[in-house]
């Protein structure tokens, strides 16, 4: 008897069900099993992206004057920490784009948002930094932004192109200002055992189905999951290095690109970090 390779099985069986009257759910399993990868040092399963984030060298130059900008570090999104991000300790009135922007015409090339980035960041703090976080493969894919896609689409004219950003900024300010409400209306500070499993279950129910809401569920977007589930605990005081450690263990790689969760795997995955608990 012949044994065929796993690669070899996987691509006769799709033969079959194509031919059969499982068509319509063939594609889910392709991509599930074809293109899920695990990136390095997390288990959260995902699929390649072509738009890796780089962290870069800290901010230089000024805006005003034309001279270049390099972005932070910390201002690289999924880098973010909620001490980064949270609107209690970064007041916000006026996203001020135009004093922010680097000189000359916008230019629709990664290196004009990165230099935009980094004025924003000189001038409010890198919370700003997830203003071009954007839904699915956006220019930084797996974000929860509509106002900003990349440079190639969203780079027109200079009035434009500003009126874009400002409107991303305010966007991302929003997003995080309803975290934080969220955060808020789930404490865990006293609380231990029970009480404090209950509220982190509670809790990561709501939030995920949030992110998953506000992102579509689309390309890469349970890094933005994980990192909302991580920002909840370091309200509440769980050390971040451990809010990390079981965001990380609860997810497991059940999360996938373009896949909005089962309800199981969702109540699932809220068992599991609030059973990390104290």
């Amino acid at each position: 008897m012949t044994v065929e390779q796993p690669g070899a099985a996987f691509a006769t069986l799709v033969g079959f069900l194509r031919g059969g009257p499982f068509t319509a759910g063939i594609g889910a399993l392709e991509h599930g099993l074809l293109n899920a990868d695990h990136e390095e040092g997390s288990p959260i399963a995902s699929t390649p992206h072509p738009r890796r984030e780089v962290a870069l060298p800290r901010p230089t130059g000024n805006p005003a004057d034309g001279r270049a900008f390099v972005c932070h570090p910390g201002s690289v999104p999924s880098s973010l920490t909620w001490a980064d991000v949270d609107p209690a300790a970064h007041p916000f009135t006026d996203a001020a784009v135009a004093r922010c922007a680097p000189a000359g015409d916008p230019c629709p090339e990664t290196s004009w948002t990165d230099a935009m980035t980094a004025g924003l960041v000189a001038h409010h703090g890198p919370w700003v930094a997830g203003w071009r976080w954007a839904r699915d493969e956006g220019e930084i894919g797996g974000g929860p932004i509509t106002a900003w896609c990349c440079p190639e689409h969203s780079v027109t004219t200079p009035a434009e192109t500003l009126a874009r950003v400002d409107a991303a900024v305010r966007e991302w300010r929003a997003w995080v200002e309803r975290l934080a409400v969220e955060f808020d209306r789930h404490p865990l500070a006293g609380l231990t055992g029970q009480e404090w499993a209950h509220a982190a279950r509670s809790a990561t129910t709501a939030l995920i189905a949030l992110v998953v809401d506000s992102t579509t569920a689309g390309d890469a977007w349970y890094r933005h999951c994980a990192q909302v589930l991580t920002w909840y605990l370091t309200r509440w005081g769980v050390d971040s290095v451990a809010a990390g450690q079981w965001v990380e263990k609860a997810i497991g790689g059940r999360f996938g690109s373009w896949i909005e969760p089962a309800p199981s795997v969702l109540l699932d995955v809220a068992g599991r970090l609030s059973d990390s608990g104290p």
